[in-house]
């Protein structure tokens, strides 16, 4: 297949993540209907060659490190999709393992004329979150498992490189600001690999702190805060009054609240535990002179 004949394009990011042979291999043994090419942007600067080798047919562009950047995720993304031939945009994580019919069910909506932008699911097995409810459209999704329409990334001015992490949640709030709704497809399932209790702790951190970056920049977004949002919030203020937990022991039975709603995740304890990491990465970036 060559990749001028690809109408859509997939294209997973990668520094050092040895999980991208997995993910690889699950997209090339699943039979599709659609014809695509793969794109892999990797910045571990050749430490995956053997994977590179053993894909011959991924085109593999080697990411240079940036000097005044040490995490590039938005960048590598935007010059994934720049580089990509197909009229569709296909993003998994490199790690991630995609179900047979993934793709068919990911593109689907897209290729049929009905959506320009679709979210499919993530398998819970391991994961620290409790799943969600969802209905036919979400108002927002991270990348790991995406597809949209070139002409949207083109039109938003592609990911807002300003970010470390959360360019992609900014990137779908920008898509929702614009008009365009983003389809769920509860069909088009990817497991992850969710790594170490100290990597999913490292990784809600980080996140924390894209989040405060997020609202800063989408202001009108802070009544969701309030609304649906409310966990970064609750979970800031319970940390702000734990020296009321030195006067007042029974002040941390409200722990009791987010063990009760987590209690559909695999391990609820650590769910609680991975908020508060959250929020503290929050309250950190909140407090940095920008």
């Amino acid at each position: 297949m060559k990749a001028s004949d690809s109408s859509v394009s997939i294209v997973i990011i990668s520094k050092n993540e040895r999980g991208l042979d997995e993910t690889l291999t699950s997209i090339e043994s699943s039979p599709s209907n659609a014809l695509r090419e793969i794109v892999v942007v990797d910045a571990s600067q050749g430490s995956l060659s053997t994977i590179s080798e053993k894909h011959p047919e991924v085109r593999w562009i080697d990411f240079p490190p940036l000097a005044e950047r040490s995490v590039t995720i938005p960048h590598q993304r935007n010059l994934g999709v720049a580089e990509a031939t197909g009229e569709i945009i296909v993003f998994i994580d490199a790690g991630c393992v995609a179900e047979p019919n993934w793709l068919e069910e990911l593109t689907r909506p897209i290729l049929e004329g009905q959506e320009q932008f679709v979210a499919g699911a993530v398998k819970h097995d391991g994961s620290p979150y409790p799943p969600r409810r969802r209905g036919l459209y979400v108002s927002e999704c991270p990348t790991m498992n995406v597809a949209f329409k070139k002409t949207v990334w083109s039109s938003l001015g592609g990911f807002d490189e300003s970010f470390s992490y959360g360019s992609d949640i900014d990137f779908s709030w920008r898509v929702v600001a614009s008009g365009i709704k983003i389809r769920w497809a509860e069909t088009a399932l990817i497991s992850h690999d969710w790594g170490t209790w100290r990597r999913q702790l490292r990784r809600s951190y980080v996140y924390g702190v894209g989040k405060t970056k997020l609202y800063r920049k989408h202001r009108a977004r802070w009544p969701v805060l309030f609304t649906s949002d409310p966990g970064p919030l609750a979970y800031a203020a319970f940390l702000l009054g734990t020296p009321l937990g030195m006067i007042f022991p029974s002040y941390f039975l409200i722990l009791a609240i987010p063990l009760w709603r987590n209690r559909r995740s695999d391990a609820p304890v650590f769910a609680v535990v991975n908020a508060f990491v959250n929020s503290i990465g929050s309250l950190v970036e909140l407090v940095r002179p920008t």
